[in-house]
């Protein structure tokens, strides 16, 4: 390769790594910049309670993209990284991100749910569907991280890992599936949203709910499409260009839902228990039936009475 040449080479790689570099520091500074203003909550509406499911899954969806965060940053703006450490932590943050959305997707189907009462009809499609993503995108996942391979740095003080596109086509199916799980929960918000409106349970509890399962859906959607439409028109090396972004936002979006729960029942109660938490949504979420909390309480006796739905 002669000099001009080379020097065409080098430019390409500065602006594609660029345009990365901006996409992964913009992902995880809100990251890192919603775990800040929402740290108090967290000590106060999650560490400070039992462990239970809704514990773990929001420590889950909370942290994994903070780890994750480590592996997008070094394989991107690490110096005098080792070219052979560059697949294994390509393919470790790949996985955490497919893992970090997942937990994020079990949190928002298990609220769409609970809105629904806990009916079978619901939860057994819902599950199914989120079973069907989960196995669809794990088996394409591991499909494209097979096809990607990593190339030795093309001159002294390269940044990071140069790493080769793989298979854009298979990836792709994955965000296919996770838009059919967020369009299918959108429009099931939406009804319920309609129905308790209709019925008048106005109550704050039911529209933090609501609006957050709504709204929330309505931002995340973008994202979901505008990984599909990158894999379709940018370059194949671009196309995990926004990934950092999606997980981080799904993992802000699906612990604000139970932060904000949670801080609408402790606005009524000194201590926010598993019992008055599930008892507050078992109210809020029957709009035909509504019962003082008092009520809710006294008549919760069955071997389900310590679980909660967030």
């Amino acid at each position: 390769m002669d000099a001009a040449a080379a020097q065409v080479f080098i430019s390409y790689l500065e602006d594609q790594r660029l345009i990365v570099d901006y996409a992964y520091i913009s992902a995880y500074a809100l990251l890192y910049y919603d775990f800040i203003i929402t740290f108090h909550q967290e000590v106060q509406l999650i560490w400070l309670g039992r462990w239970n499911y809704t514990k773990v899954l929001f420590l889950l969806a909370r942290y994994i993209p903070i780890v994750d965060s480590y592996f997008w940053l070094h394989n991107q703006l690490g110096l005098n990284v080792d070219p052979n450490t560059c697949q294994p932590a390509y393919k470790a943050a790949a996985w955490l991100v497919l893992i970090s959305i997942s937990i994020a997707e079990v949190i928002l189907i298990v609220r769409t749910w609970a809105v629904w009462n806990r009916k079978k009809i619901i939860g057994i499609p819902l599950g199914l569907l989120l079973c069907a993503s989960v196995t669809t995108s794990s088996v394409f996942a591991k499909q494209y991280l097979d096809s990607i391979h990593v190339a030795p740095s093309p001159f002294p003080g390269f940044r990071g890992c140069l790493v080769l596109a793989g298979v854009s086509n298979v990836i792709f199916i994955d965000y296919v599936m996770v838009t059919v799980i967020d369009v299918v929960v959108l429009i099931l918000m939406c009804i319920s949203a309609f129905r308790s409106y209709r019925a008048g349970n106005s109550n704050n509890l039911s529209q933090v709910v609501h609006r957050d399962g709504i709204q929330f859906y309505i931002y995340l959607l973008p994202f979901t499409l505008a990984n599909i439409i990158i894999m379709k028109t940018l370059r194949a090396d671009l196309v995990t260009m926004i990934t950092p972004l999606e997980g981080s936002v799904y993992s802000i979006f699906s612990c604000r839902i139970i932060l904000n729960i949670r801080n609408a029942v402790g606005k009524n109660n000194a201590q926010v228990t598993e019992l008055d938490t599930f008892a507050h949504e078992r109210v809020a979420m029957t709009p035909m039936t509504p019962l003082p909390l008092h009520s809710a309480l006294a008549d919760r006796q069955s071997p389900r009475e310590d679980e909660e739905d967030f």
